[in-house]
């Protein structure tokens, strides 16, 4: 089955997680950044008021031989990570820096949330808990 890009904007897997009632949930229809359109998809990681979003691509890397002549071909994957604010999308920076002018209207609760967890702001696993604990908050 085909259909032009951009005609499906929404994209879920149910059944991936271990309850089995948790979706996997990939969007498009976001501003285009860096090398991403439009009708690019991405796996909404947090949705609320801030959207931590991936972004998934592979590309074929070629390596050839010089004396055997030898083409070894193999898939690279490529992870990116952004953020959705007012419909400004952001790559991610796994600084503190950068996590908290986007939270800048609840900096003092991200940073007692963080301090109390005991994050670093190094992976996107605890980038994920603290955009998850800030659009949980009122």
């Amino acid at each position: 089955m085909a259909c032009p890009a951009g005609m499906i904007k929404e994209v879920r897997f149910y059944g991936a997680a271990a309850d089995g009632k948790a979706a996997t949930e990939f969007l498009s229809g976001f501003p285009p950044v860096d090398h991403n359109s439009t009708t690019d998809f991405y796996q909404v990681l947090s949705k609320g008021k801030i959207m931590l979003l991936q972004s998934l691509k592979k590309s074929i890397s070629v390596q050839k031989d010089q004396l055997s002549g030898e083409v070894k071909k193999e898939f690279v994957l490529y992870e990116e990570y952004y953020l959705l604010d007012q419909d400004i999308l952001k790559r991610v920076k796994r600084d503190r820096a950068f996590i908290l002018t986007a939270l800048t209207d609840k900096k003092d609760k991200i940073e007692d949330f963080v301090s109390n967890k005991k994050l670093k702001y190094k992976s996107f696993d605890e980038i994920r808990q603290i955009i998850d604990y800030y659009n949980s908050l009122p």
